[in-house]
């Protein structure tokens, strides 16, 4: 079955959205006609940092989210069912799309352009205007933590500690170093994981990363060391903290989780907000049992996201070919 051009544009835009270390971790396998079905792939899984496939369904949310925005603008109209009631499960979604006039949209506009930006942002606050309107998308589940608040101070020390431990856990640094992308070649290769120009490295340090880097060396106590100091001059360069939640911790929940999240960096985008998930604290201990109390927030807390404004905002990362994402019925 050959794929009408408005469908692959779709899964194009789809095939755009955020995931932990730039894995996506999903297949959208065209089952019948319009119909699509969104798939987790379990070599794609981050068995270290999100043993529990928390982070997983919240970027399938995200995904959904974004097949969500995109739809009306390339034709269709989108009729979602949820089929994953755990977070282990094959089957995440299935996606029914109809024919429709295309509506005029920035939805794909946004979509293409939204990237994390890693680099120190400025060293001003955020305008009111601008949190409001991101804060906006769901007044329940997102909230604002400015970076002087006691919370926002308390969030500055926990990241930057849960981070350092990671760092240091070796199996952690592995899996890790296992989707760092040493040379320009693997990179267009694969179309995922992380780069240094998503890392957001100098040139020159670009230079030095592609001619002397290798995965050996992302193990080494001095990759750790820079990594942890960098981690720590991002977080002094921020306005404050996106904190996204959900109603609690179920698979539909996690779903409706990262569609917020989908939502509200698209927001940002539009306002040319840079921003950047550092979510470390959620992944260890004893943060992740703290940070609810710290906050004062009651819902459980499922992204932390440093905002602000910045100097220049990211480029997009690298995607995955569309036939390593893409699979559809042979005539």
């Amino acid at each position: 079955m050959t794929p009408d051009p408005a469908l692959l544009q779709l899964v194009e835009l789809a095939s755009r959205s955020p995931s932990g270390h730039n894995t996506q971790p999903w297949v959208i396998a065209q089952t019948d006609g319009h119909r699509l079905m969104l798939r987790s792939d379990p070599d794609r899984w981050l068995r270290m940092v999100d043993p529990t496939n928390r982070e997983l369904l919240l970027s399938f949310g995200a995904l959904i989210e974004t097949f969500r925005q995109a739809a009306p603008a390339v034709g269709y109209q989108l009729d979602l069912e949820v089929l994953a009631d755990r977070a282990d499960a094959a089957d995440i979604a299935q996606l029914n799309l109809t024919a429709a006039p295309a509506v005029r949209s920035i939805a794909p506009a946004l979509i293409r352009s939204r990237a994390t930006t890693r680099t120190p942002f400025l060293s001003v606050a955020l305008d009111a205007d601008a949190v409001d309107q991101i804060v906006a998308v769901d007044r329940t589940a997102l909230h604002f933590v400015p970076r002087e608040s006691s919370e926002g101070r308390w969030l500055v020390d926990a990241v930057a500690e849960a981070f350092a431990q990671q760092t240091r856990d070796d199996g952690k640094q592995a899996e890790l170093a296992g989707w760092l992308r040493f040379s320009r070649r693997d990179l267009r290769t694969r179309g995922d994981g992380l780069s240094p120009e998503a890392l957001g490295l100098s040139p020159v340090a670009q230079a030095i990363w592609y001619a002397a880097f290798t995965r050996k060396q992302a193990l080494k106590a001095s990759f750790r060391r820079a990594s942890i100091k960098t981690t720590q001059r991002q977080l002094q360069g921020c306005a404050g903290f996106l904190v996204v939640t959900t109603a609690d911790r179920s698979a539909a929940a996690l779903l409706a989780g990262g569609a917020t999240y989908l939502r509200a960096l698209l927001r940002a985008t539009e306002l040319s907000v840079a921003h950047h998930t550092m979510s470390y604290a959620l992944e260890e201990e004893p943060w992740r049992d703290q940070i609810g109390r710290a906050l004062q927030i009651e819902r459980p807390v499922q992204f932390v996201v440093r905002i602000g404004r910045a100097k220049r905002l990211a480029r997009p990362a690298v995607r995955r070919p569309l036939t390593s994402v893409f699979s559809n019925p042979t005539p």
